[in-house]
């Protein structure tokens, strides 16, 4: 099975930049990319997403619109589907209400942020594969790796 990572990016440098770390260490997953608040929304409703990374300034909203539309179960993506927030805004003020409205971590735009990110994305493949095992599904575990890393996980 391919997992589809929902990654909701404006600016299309940053976007690019990180398509490719992300490609880098997981190659199995499918990316697939909105720049809006409207965009993400209408993918959510048409695929079966399995985790998302999000910018919280988005040029026709906040990010935090697409977390709530996840989180009240849009479309086909399910409503515990893994989020991670992703962002330049203060970690500070934004990290609680991240968690408050059900994101799964967050993490800074930083050098730092960003390996904490790949971590996670890594890490959350993994579990996803690992319920997927243990459901009795079939699924593929080719280019995964043990992502036992440290993570700023929220949960």
């Amino acid at each position: 099975m391919t997992y589809q990572l929902l990654l909701v990016e404006d600016h299309e440098e940053q976007r690019d930049a990180l398509i490719l770390q992300i490609k880098q260490r997981c190659p199995t997953v499918e990316i697939i990319t909105a720049g809006s608040v409207a965009e993400a929304t209408s993918l959510l409703e048409k695929r079966q997403l399995h985790l998302t990374v999000l910018d919280l300034g988005l040029p026709d909203g906040g990010g935090f619109n697409v977390l709530e539309r996840i989180r009240k179960g849009i479309g086909r993506t399910p409503l515990d589907s893994p989020v991670a927030v992703y962002s330049a805004l203060d970690p500070d003020a934004v990290a609680h209400i991240a968690e408050h409205r059900g994101a799964s971590g967050y993490f800074p735009k930083t050098r730092a942020g960003l390996a904490e990110l790949l971590d996670w994305i890594e890490r959350t493949l993994f579990e996803l594969r690992i319920q997927k095992l243990r459901s009795g599904e079939p699924t593929s575990t080719r280019g995964s790796r043990d992502p036992s890393r440290r993570s700023r996980s929220l949960a």
